[in-house]
């Protein structure tokens, strides 16, 4: 494992329970969180705070995130372990059908930034089912979250799975059954951190 490359992504679709674990194991001394939305001050953004932002806003967040992971890895010894990566804004560019342009611009700014878009160490991938996306993500209704239906999640985790098969193969991808209680997707994830970076993590709930 290469210092520089020495953090892990939560990525899954909405409810899967990424900001709910990402928060629990940041509570503990081996891990730093990075948060799903980053401001200007490098502080966390609500998700229920936003309205209509522009693609430029997510990207410039991701961009800080990243930024936030190189920082923590040159100056601690802590993991950083990030809520959603850049993949998720490529994702949700891919499945909106009134934009298209936006993904190839978003994909194609990705690239020309790819020294702070470093791949990680390894992703965490928490699979959930569509069904279960909603009934879980408990969200007022407004038109940043149109996109949340049947059809939009299907491509969406449809998308993850190319990334992680054909876009970026050598990266380990540790996948979760997040179908599950929040104890046993824990279990697992800590399981396999501590295997990983040789860190005994003790975590109750």
């Amino acid at each position: 494992m290469t210092i520089d490359h020495r953090f892990v992504v939560f990525e899954g679709l909405p409810g899967s329970g990424k900001t709910t674990i990402t928060r629990i194991l940041s509570d503990k001394e081996s891990f730093l969180r990075i948060p799903e939305i980053l401001g200007g001050d490098f502080q966390e953004v609500l998700s229920d705070c936003l309205f209509k932002e522009s693609n430029l806003f997510y990207l410039q967040s991701d961009f800080r995130k990243y930024t936030m992971a190189h920082k923590i890895i040159r100056e601690t010894s802590l993991v950083p372990i990030m809520d959603r990566g850049y993949v998720s804004t490529l994702a949700y560019n891919y499945v909106q059908k009134e934009s298209p342009l936006n993904f190839h611009a978003t994909r194609k700014w990705i690239h020309e930034n790819s020294e702070t878009f470093i791949e990680p160490y390894s992703y965490i991938f928490l699979d959930i089912d569509v069904s279960l996306c909603n009934s879980r993500k408990k969200r007022k209704e407004d038109t940043q979250r149109t996109w949340m239906n049947d059809e939009t999640l299907r491509k969406t985790k449809k998308y993850y799975d190319s990334f992680f098969e054909k876009i970026s193969p050598k990266t380990k991808v540790f996948h979760v059954d997040a179908n599950r209680s929040l104890h046993l997707v824990l279990e697992d994830v800590i399981r396999f951190l501590s295997f990983e970076f040789n860190k005994q993590i003790g975590i109750k709930i």
